[in-house]
């Protein structure tokens, strides 16, 4: 069983997008997700936490936390501030630039494609390669929203074959 905590604003959907896939792909059952609209109200280790771009962005210093984590999965453009805030024994940083190791190489047609721009390892200890997933578009979803649910899920161990099942 895998903890999880996602830092989003109070009406954030990637917890309930990452709920509804783990549900409809058969693998809800061994994650315990905690959802907090506050970074500093997270406490404990969890295996990943997931921090949404708003969030990422009202990061200031000097901060002190007492949550770490395994792998930290943050937007690139702020993944500096939440690393120094949370401690992770590995950041993962998504976004669409071309240094977030989960990015999107196209969102044409409805069906985007997520790349990944360098090794990526679940929390199983799999070792996911460069590779790019079509994935499931989700209604009205921000390319952050559709990285940092597909990101979370890659972690967590779900088959990238299964990405992109309606």
């Amino acid at each position: 069983m895998y903890s999880m905590a996602v830092a989003e604003e109070p009406d954030g959907q990637i917890v309930a997008h990452i709920r509804a896939r783990l549900e409809r792909l058969g693998s809800g059952q061994g994650v315990v997700i905690t959802r907090s609209e506050k970074l500093g109200a997270l406490q404990d280790r969890y295996d990943l936490i997931l921090i949404a771009s708003e969030i990422a962005r009202s990061v200031s210093f000097p901060t002190v936390h007492s949550v770490n984590c395994g792998v930290l999965l943050t937007p690139g453009q702020w993944a500096s501030n939440t690393a120094r805030a949370i401690h992770a024994d590995c950041v993962v940083s998504f976004g669409m630039s071309g240094r977030d190791t989960i990015t999107m190489s196209s969102v044409a047609d409805g069906m985007p494609v997520l790349a990944l721009q360098r090794e990526l390892v679940t929390l199983g200890g799999d070792i996911l390669e460069r590779q790019e997933l079509p994935i499931h578009y989700m209604g009205s979803a921000s390319a952050d929203t559709l990285l940092g649910v597909y990101g979370s899920l890659l972690i967590l161990g779900l088959p990238a074959e299964c990405l992109g099942v309606a």
